[in-house]
């Protein structure tokens, strides 16, 4: 009888470690996903993972976050603009231009906030645009 209670013991102990862990875990990756504060602008900002590069496509909105995406011309990839809710993520020449109704095309200067990653949404700011075309939306 001894025996088996003190392997329930033991199991009990592990489960504790592991919930230990696990709460740990969630922790640290909570505190990593800081809101990204846009007050030193896009191309200083010390979130950034690389450096900024150019990219010819199209501005959206679209419902769901982030509001605001870039396709890029001749591929289905999609960088979203964060944050969204701060309106120096987007250049002042386009800023009150881009809506639902509207999409805008141009020449995009943007700089990386998460690494590119095959599958996966790249997030990114807008330093600065170029050849700006606007398009009402069908």
């Amino acid at each position: 009888m001894s025996r088996l209670a003190s392997r329930a013991s033991w199991i009990r102990m592990q489960r504790g470690r592991i919930l230990l862990l696990g709460l740990l875990a969630w922790c640290v990756q909570a505190t990593a996903r800081q809101p990204i504060d846009m007050a030193m602008g896009c191309k200083s900002n010390p979130r950034l993972v690389d450096r900024c590069f150019v990219v010819r496509g199209r501005l959206s909105a679209y419902n769901g976050n982030p509001t605001f995406r870039i396709r890029r011309t001749g591929t289905s990839r999609l960088l979203g603009v964060v944050p969204s809710e701060d309106p120096r993520s987007l250049p002042a020449e386009i800023r009150g231009i881009a809506n639902f109704e509207h999409d805008v095309f141009g020449t995009f200067t943007v700089c990386p906030f998460t690494p590119l990653k095959v599958g996966v949404m790249q997030f990114v700011c807008v330093e600065s645009v170029r050849d700006v075309r606007v398009r009402a939306r069908p």
